[in-house]
């Protein structure tokens, strides 16, 4: 009866970990789009200051 309750408040633990788990592996996919956006930006600064610096 114990063991049985035990597994229960287990299970019931699981479930927000899981969800949890998810979040954080969404905010990371959102995270690495912004990493990649924020590089091509930098890619393009890069090219219009050289554009700018070369006389």
């Amino acid at each position: 009866m114990v063991l049985g309750i035990a597994e229960m408040v287990l299970a019931k633990t699981k479930t927000p970990i899981a969800k949890t788990e998810n979040a954080l592996a969404k905010t990371k996919t959102v995270l690495g789009i912004a990493e990649m956006v924020l590089a091509k930006t930098k890619i393009a600064l890069a090219k219009t200051v050289l554009v700018f610096a070369t006389p």
